[in-house]
């Protein structure tokens, strides 16, 4: 019980310093938790790999609700999407933030595919046709 106390409590602070902080600094992370720095580099990494493809992934989304009002349309209305990701371990991440943002029984036709972005800074970026309504 006390183990899974600390665990908890550790994430916490490493949550808390990970979206407060603009630049990520392993030896603080190291310092906060009281752990090995090759420890905090892991915790950090994996942190970026949930966190930046779902932030990334509702950004697209986002801009794709305003392209699709503008269009005369809405999530309703998509006929198909494509889902451009830089590295198919952002799968997961842009998947959960996918599935939640599509209305249920609305799901259009779906293609995902890992490519080159035109920045480095891209994780994702998504394509949809869609029907007026």
């Amino acid at each position: 019980m006390v183990t899974l106390g600390r665990r908890a409590e550790n994430a916490r602070k490493l949550l808390l310093y990970l979206y407060t902080k603009p630049i990520v600094n392993s030896a603080a992370v190291s310092r906060l938790l009281g752990i090995t720095p090759r420890a905090a580099n892991g915790l950090i990494a994996e942190f970026i790999k949930l966190k930046i493809p779902k932030e990334t992934t509702a950004s697209m989304l986002a801009k794709v609700d305003m392209l699709l009002e503008q269009a005369g349309s809405d999530r309703k209305h998509i006929l198909s999407a494509t889902l451009y990701i830089k590295d198919m371990q952002y799968f997961a991440a842009m998947n959960a933030v996918w599935d939640s943002w599509v209305p249920e029984g609305y799901a259009p036709a779906r293609a995902c595919v890992e490519s080159s972005m035109a920045r480095d800074s891209l994780l994702v970026e998504i394509s949809v046709i869609a029907a007026e309504i």
